[in-house]
Parts: structure tokens; C-alpha cells; sequence
């Protein structure tokens, strides 16, 4: 009896052993399954491809099927223009402005993750150039030797492009277009520059208007020297004129708003948002309806700047030891008749340029009567008052500027005033923009690009409906006179 019990015990430890196995066998097959359906991708319509290969190390397929990694680093996906009006951009005779731009870029796209980026071919079409990665591409003698067979180069449809990068710019991912950015059609030689620039408007702000919440845009304008055949907005009815000379182009940054604001304010990509590193850059501005703040701020008492008299408030819950908001006592000065207010201000996280941060015009006051801004300057801090420096802020709350505020009466002041930065289109759009590119020895024609302004305007107004501006930032002053 007792031998039965001990073989029965030896059998019950040969069944669990054996039914541990088989589930050991049947948990690796479900990975394995799982790992093979999250490699599966589905194409998206709209891009073309030449090549179906799967591959893997530029995790290109048919069409774009970019997979969003599940590491932090971005995913930076470059559109390339070209066409016959972007060869000239790169030759052996000029002085390779173009091409070293381009290296510079793709280089620190890779240095920033050297595993996932993509790159495609656009002009008629959208294509990915498949075996083709950054590396590679850099290494190649001109920017356009792989490229040149790749869609129809006749000329660019700039709406298929956007909305190819629209409709598939993830989470996570920068996708970087290089163009000219001259509108075109297969035939516009039957329209006026007008009726060209009113369609190209239009379709920008149909295009964005579905994306402006959740995308935003960031646009560099370099200049590049230029040398071969130019393509006026009367091709093919005009055959194109050989030029030699500067010409501008385009790099934009498309991107959903929290991988645009990492790119803009965190400092591992700090290399990719320093735009003077880009030989020939001139200019940027940014679409998108990113994160308002507050700035840091306060009224300097001490400033030699100061016109009159005022004080800090005191038990006011809006100063502190170190911040001033609210002051009282307010006099006209005796000798220039008017009151002056020194207010430093912390500028750094506005994603614009010194000329607009400067610009008294992109500023408004509410009360409108109450001050005017009389100028706004880098701070020098050899300038301030000893007295004043604890009010300047530390760390990343510094003051960068100082924004003077005057009025000669008082009693056209409240109890509190507002100070808005508006988000304006910036000057150099327009100055950018030419309706008719046919002369190619004007005095314009280095710096501009044929409908460009109409392009931006549609843009811009997709993102700010009804003239409807975004503002970066509102700070109040509070005054008990």
C-alpha cells in the first residue's frame, strides 16, 4: 500500500512538470505573436512609394508607415523639395550655402536619434526614399542625386505636401520640410499673380484650419546662392531664365504642440532651435496655439529711467520682497511733467525675435490712455540702480528687458493698467512675398519668393480665426495714486 502512495506521488510530480512546460511554451508563443502584429503598419493615403521593401532600420514601408517609438527621443521625419526650381540650390560652382545647411541639420537631427528618421522625396507626390538614411544622405556629393528620378520635378503641389505631413506628423515626431515654397499648379499661365495669390490663401487656411489646435508650425527663411534656371509663375507658357545669384528658401517645423514646445524649450534639443548655426538664416516665426504664461516682472523704484514719483505699495498682497506689481503715491515729475515707470521684464520664453520683442507697435495698453510705451530694451545690468537688482528675479525667472512706460496725465489712470504682447504676423513675411517673379535683376528678387505672403496669411489666419490674435503673454500694474 504504502509503495502505491509513493508512485502516485511520483506521477503527480511528472503531470505538474509537464503542464508547467506547456505553459511556459504557450506564454513565449503569445509574445512572440504580440511582438510580430506591433511591427505591422498600415499605409496612409496620399504618399507614394517606389520602393515595398520593409526597411527596418528607417522603419520605411509602402507609403509612410512611421512607427512611433516608444523611447523619448523625437522622431524627425525630413521632407525634401525636389524639383527643377531646387536643383540650382546645390552646385559645384556656388558657394554650397544649400548643401552645408542641409548637413548641418540632418546631422544634429542625428545626433539626436540616430535610429528612426525618415526621409522623403516630395514634388508632384510625396515618396519615401527607402534604404536612404541620414547618414547617407549627407555623405552624398550633391543633395539631389538620389533624388532627381523620384515623382515628377516639373513643379511642387505644396497642398499635397502639406497635407501628406499634416495628416501624419504623431506624437513625438518633427516633421521638417525644405522648399523654395513657390506656389504652383501644373498650369497657371491663364491666371493673374492675384487670382494665383487669393487660391494659394485660400487653400492654406482650408488646409491648417482642421490642425490649428493641435499642430504647430515653426518657419526659418535662409538664403542660399542660386545658380540655373529659374522657373517663373508663367512656366511653361515662358521658358525659365538662368539666374545667378542669392535666392531665399524655406525650412518649417511641423510638429503636435507638446513635442513642438520640447523642441523649443527643452535643452536637449538646443542644438536643433540654434538657427544661426544654419549658414544664410535670416528670419523665423512660429504658428501655434502653444501654452500662454505669465512672465516674471516688476517695477524698478530706483531706475535713473524713472520720470515723477511712486512707491512701493505697501502690504500688498501683489509685491513681495523681491517683485513689485502695485505702487502709490504717484506724482508728475516737476521738470519733464509726465510720469515714468521702468518695469523689468523676463523676455527669454517668448519664442520670437529681438525685433518683435522690441517693437512698441506689437504691444497694446488698457486702459488705451492710460501709459504708452516708450521703449523696450536688453537690460545692461551696469545700468541698474544697486537698490534695484533684487527686483531683477533669478535663475530662469531673470529679467531680459526693460519696458519704460510714460503718461502725462494722471487722471487718466485707473487702478490697475494691462500690458499684452500680441502674437502679430512679423514684418519680414511680407517683405519676403513678390506677386510677379519675372524680373530676375530687381532689386527684390534675392530676397522674395512669389506668393509667399499668401501662403503665411492663410496660415496664419487658420490659426487665429475671425483676426481672432493670440496674445503670448498679459501682465497688470496695479496703482493707487
Amino acid at each position: 500500500m504504502q509503495l502505491i502512495y509513493f508512485k502516485m506521488i511520483r506521477i503527480l510530480k511528472y503531470f505538474l512538470f509537464f503542464i508547467s512546460i506547456l505553459a511556459f511554451c504557450i506564454s513565449c508563443s503569445y509574445r512572440r505573436d504580440r511582438n510580430n502584429d506591433s511591427d505591422n503598419t498600415s499605409s496612409v493615403p496620399g504618399v507614394t512609394s517606389k520602393n515595398n521593401n520593409d526597411t527596418r532600420n528607417g522603419n520605411i514601408r509602402s507609403g509612410d508607415n512611421s512607427r512611433t517609438t516608444s523611447h523619448s527621443s523625437i522622431i524627425f521625419k525630413l521632407y525634401l523639395e525636389s524639383s527643377g526650381s531646387m536643383f540650382p540650390y546645390d552646385n559645384n560652382q556656388g558657394r554650397g550655402d544649400f548643401r552645408s545647411v542641409v548637413w548641418t541639420l540632418l546631422n544634429k537631427c542625428n545626433t539626436l536619434n540616430p535610429r528612426d528618421n525618415i526621409i522623403y522625396i516630395v514634388n508632384s507626390s510625396v515618396s519615401p526614399l527607402a534604404n536612404t538614411t541620414f547618414n547617407d544622405f549627407v555623405r552624398q556629393n550633391n543633395i539631389f542625386d538620389c533624388s532627381r528620378n523620384v515623382g515628377d520635378p516639373r513643379f511642387t503641389d505644396l497642398e499635397r505636401i502639406f497635407t501628406t505631413i499634416l495628416d501624419n506628423t504623431r506624437d513625438n515626431q518633427i516633421s521638417i520640410l525644405i522648399s523654395d515654397l513657390i506656389y504652383s499648379t501644373s498650369n497657371m499661365t491663364n491666371h493673374s499673380p492675384q487670382v494665383i495669390g487669393r487660391e494659394a490663401e485660400g487653400i492654406m487656411n482650408h488646409l491648417f484650419n482642421r490642425y490649428a489646435n493641435n499642430i504647430s508650425v515653426l518657419i526659418l527663411k535662409c538664403i542660399s546662392d542660386y545658380n540655373g534656371p529659374y522657373y517663373t509663375f508663367m512656366f511653361p507658357a515662358e521658358r525659365p531664365r538662368r539666374y545667378n545669384g542669392n535666392r531665399p528658401y524655406y525650412i518649417t517645423f511641423f510638429g503636435k504642440n507638446e513635442t513642438m514646445l520640447n523642441i523649443l524649450k527643452d535643452d536637449k534639443y538646443r542644438i536643433i532651435r540654434n538657427f544661426t548655426d544654419y549658414h544664410g538664416f535670416e528670419s523665423f516665426y512660429i504658428y501655434g496655439n502653444l501654452n500662454s504664461y505669465i512672465p516674471y516682472y516688476s517695477v524698478l523704484i530706483s531706475d535713473s529711467r524713472h520720470h515723477g514719483r511712486f512707491y512701493k505699495t505697501k502690504n500688498c498682497a501683489s509685491n513681495s520682497a523681491t517683485c513689485i506689481h502695485a505702487i502709490e503715491n504717484i506724482k508728475l515729475d516737476n521738470h519733464y511733467n509726465d510720469l515714468q515707470v521702468p518695469v523689468a521684464i523676463d523676455l527669454s520664453s517668448v519664442f520670437s525675435e529681438d525685433a518683435d520683442k522690441m517693437n512698441i507697435n506689437n504691444y497694446i495698453i488698457y486702459p488705451e490712455n492710460s501709459f504708452q510705451i516708450v521703449s523696450i530694451t536688453p537690460i545692461d545690468i551696469n545700468r541698474i540702480n544697486s537698490n534695484d537688482r533684487i527686483y531683477l528675479g533669478e535663475g530662469n525667472n531673470r529679467a531680459t528687458h526693460l519696458l519704460i512706460l510714460k503718461t502725462s496725465n494722471l487722471l487718466n489712470l485707473g487702478s490697475e493698467v494691462k500690458i499684452t504682447f500680441q502674437k502679430k504676423h512679423p514684418d519680414w513675411i511680407n517683405r519676403s512675398s513678390s506677386m510677379d517673379d519675372r524680373d530676375i535683376n530687381s532689386n527684390s528678387f534675392p530676397s522674395t519668393t512669389f506668393c509667399f505672403a499668401n501662403l503665411m496669411n492663410g496660415i496664419y489666419r487658420a490659426y487665429n480665426p475671425d483676426n481672432n490674435r493670440a496674445n503670448y503673454f498679459t501682465i497688470t500694474l496695479y496703482l493707487k495714486k
